[in-house]
């Protein structure tokens, strides 16, 4: 996922905990923030 919201780092790492996804990747790229998420199954 691709933000350029400054908050979505905490919000990324909130919404994977609860969902049960991995945050496998977080850089942060002049004004964007990349985040690659490892998605589980139901």
């Amino acid at each position: 996922m691709i933000s350029t919201d400054p908050g979505s780092r905490p919000d990324m790492e909130a919404w994977t905990k609860k969902t049960g996804h991995s945050l496998i990747e977080f850089k942060k790229e002049e004004d964007k923030f990349k985040f690659w998420i490892k998605k589980t199954h139901p």
